[in-house]
């Protein structure tokens, strides 16, 4: 009998991956899209319909070299010791060789011996002696035993002699990046938290990246020494700026004895939005302080205003660039935002656009709602108070804080009762009874909570 048509079937996995039936050819071929063990058999079939089975054959089917994985290197003045991980399935690795290139040029071939000896998968080794002090770019290759090669992506190493330099830091993990000066690619990196310590890195120059809590200064050019030493600070700052008519909201202070070309200093403010008073972006700019005190985590110096501060809306950054150090912060002027703020310096000397001129217009009590409106300046025992107009939607469970100055230009001190009169006094809590020093200024802060929806109405009443 004469035979009908064949039927090949194609297995991954114990799994029917192809079916094809021929009729006048007795012979196939498959194109498969990922390596691994595949099995085969036929069906044979002639016109009387009777069959008969091949046996099952198993093929691997390997396209890739060697896979490449963890890698590291310990080197001193004059040697590197290279380690890598190479691994092949099914055909397992033949061999694995480092290809270093310097920085003239010049390249070698090294063959990596496996740490258990044979040619198998595992972790390969090799030292080399004699090298120039200088940066290498490595790449690792290997082969297969069907004869595949592959590499890994390019790395770097160094071969300098070892320095020891030492941290004091007072924020928890920041990172130290060390990179070839003009590389993108880091040498080494490591993570210090608060504290006092110390690593080894190597004799010569860097660039050097510091990443405090998303605060980036990069020092380019930093030439490294054995007793080096960087002390940073950082301060997520809210509070009162003791620079007049400014606020500070994010500072780093950095003292070191490394030398370096130039650096840039990349403040984040992202985390202030939110915060009471809100922060203007198109009020914000930089300021350096002159002496940054470590120990007392201040400035022992004067404060100054930093020309070319970039502001970058989009990544909430100030960048500044510099080729001195010390202390700098993201500061912003608050000036200009229509609240007359005493603990800013603001007066009516020094801002009329927020605390008006001086005038004061007749009443014993002013009156403000809480969802309504009202404020303004008035005077009460010689006592010149002024308030923004509070009229705002809080949710269930929000809080906001407004403040009120109360300025005394008599020379005798005054003793004031506040109150709120009208159902927002179920919203507000702020201080009953205040003094207002002889010629100074008093600072209130009303503290508005949202609990229920319900719109409030209330009077402020100063007696």
């Amino acid at each position: 009998m004469h035979i009908k048509n064949i039927t090949f079937f194609l297995y991954a996995d114990n799994s029917l991956v192809n079916r094809t039936s021929y009729s006048l050819t007795n012979t196939i071929n498959w194109s498969v899209s990922s390596d691994g063990l595949y099995s085969f058999n036929a069906t044979v079939f002639d016109y009387a319909e009777n069959s008969n089975y091949s046996n099952t054959r198993y093929v691997y089917v390997d396209t890739h070299g060697p896979v490449f994985g963890a890698s590291n290197y310990s080197s001193n003045t004059s040697s590197v010791i290279l380690n890598v991980n190479a691994s092949d399935t099914p055909s397992g690795v033949n061999l694995v060789w480092a290809r270093i290139v310097n920085s003239s040029g010049g390249a070698g071939n090294y063959t990596m011996t496996r740490n258990l000896g044979g040619s198998a998968s595992g972790l390969y080794n090799v030292t080399i002696n004699n090298l120039a002090s200088g940066d290498y770019n490595l790449t690792y290759y290997g082969n297969d035993s069907i004869g595949t090669i592959s590499n890994s992506s390019t790395s770097i190493f160094d071969v300098y002699a070892s320095a020891n330099i030492s941290f004091n830091i007072s924020s928890n993990n920041t990172i130290f990046e060390f990179y070839p000066p003009g590389s993108l690619t880091y040498l080494l990196n490591f993570t210090i938290s608060n504290g006092s310590s110390s690593r080894i890195v190597k004799n010569r120059t860097y660039d050097l990246k510091v990443n405090v809590s998303s605060n980036i200064i990069s020092l380019r050019n930093v030439n490294v020494s054995s007793g080096s030493y960087i002390e940073l600070d950082y301060i997520n700052s809210s509070s009162t700026s003791d620079i007049s008519l400014y606020k500070l909201l994010t500072i780093v202070g950095l003292e070191s004895n490394l030398s370096f070309g130039n650096a840039s200093v990349s403040l984040d403010y992202s985390d202030k939005f939110g915060t009471y008073p809100a922060i203007s972006e198109s009020a914000l700019t930089a300021h350096k302080c002159t002496i940054w005190n470590m120990t007392n985590h201040s400035c022992s110096g004067s404060w100054s205003s930093v020309s070319g501060a970039s502001v970058n809306t989009t990544i909430d950054k100030v960048s500044i660039e510099t080729s001195s150090f010390s202390g700098y912060a993201v500061t912003e002027n608050r000036c200009g935002n229509g609240i007359c703020e005493a603990n800013y310096g603001e007066t009516t000397s020094t801002c009329s656009a927020d605390c008006g001129t001086g005038g004061t217009t007749p009443s014993s009590s002013s009156s403000s709602s809480g969802g309504g409106g009202g404020g303004g300046t008035t005077t009460t025992k010689e006592v010149t108070f002024s308030t923004e107009s509070i009229d705002e939607e809080l949710t269930v469970g929000e809080s906001k804080s407004y403040s009120l100055t109360l300025t005394n230009p008599t020379g005798q001190n005054i003793n004031l009762d506040l109150s709120i009169e009208g159902d927002a006094a179920e919203i507000i809590d702020m201080e009953k009874k205040v003094t207002v020093v002889a010629t100074a200024v008093k600072t209130i802060v009303l503290n508005i909570y949202g609990k229920k929806e319900k719109a409030y109405l209330g009077y402020f009443v100063v007696q």
